[in-house]
């Protein structure tokens, strides 16, 4: 690592080989959970540089979609927003410009993700063990570590590999779902008593709240 000014930063590599070890070490024992969002793809780096990853693992972005599916954006800016109690601060990282700021400045940064990350963590599952099924058969938290979390792996391989996708049957669901789109488009404008785009979030809650009232 360089200081802005070109001078390179002094490492003691006795106290640095240390610090490795000791990662190392957790990262290796089973008995530490692992927290982290989109763990996935953090994994798959770390593995690259010989890095092993062992015990339970908990990836807030999974998470974030079980609790959350219907926002459209699940990164941690969006669930340090909701469930967090830093103020915004993602916009550091892309600011940070490695011939101007101090490497301090980015290590911050990454210091403050892994304090959202946990903080995200406690408050999402909190909520999730309160959301119960109808039947009373679990919780929401069930559903994400029996299901979500227990096919975390399969998710990295799809991720990093992808997936083979039959383009003709692609092609003939997506004019299937276009044409039943344009049926109910047109359903619900003939119901309509005014002129309302319903691809428009902004038209849409303008009529549900303020002319409705709901």
């Amino acid at each position: 690592l360089l200081e802005p000014d070109g001078i390179a930063i002094k490492f003691n590599y006795h106290e640095l080989a240390e610090i490795y070890e000791i990662i190392d070490g957790v990262l290796r024992d089973e008995n530490v959970e692992k927290i982290g969002h989109n763990l996935k793809f953090d994994i798959e780096i770390l593995e690259r540089f010989g890095w092993e990853v062992k015990g339970q693992i908990s990836d807030g972005l999974l998470r974030i979609h079980t609790l959350h599916p219907e926002l459209p954006g699940k990164g941690l800016g969006v669930a340090t927003s909701i469930h967090g109690n830093e103020p915004f601060y993602k916009s550091e990282g892309k600011e940070y410009n490695p011939k101007k700021d101090r490497p301090k400045r980015l290590l911050e940064y990454n210091a403050r993700d892994s304090i959202s990350s946990m903080e995200v963590e406690i408050e999402t599952e909190k909520k999730c063990q309160l959301l119960i099924y109808p039947d009373k058969s679990g919780t929401l938290e069930d559903f994400y570590r029996n299901f979500e979390m227990r096919n975390f792996h399969l998710y990295r391989k799809i991720m990093m590999k992808g997936i083979r996708v039959d383009l003709d049957r692609r092609e003939e669901l997506d004019n299937q779902y276009t044409k039943i789109l344009e049926e109910k488009s047109k359903e619900l404008k003939e119901l309509s008593v005014v002129d309302l785009n319903y691809n428009s979030p902004k038209q849409v809650s303008e009529f549900l709240y303020r002319k409705l009232r709901i």
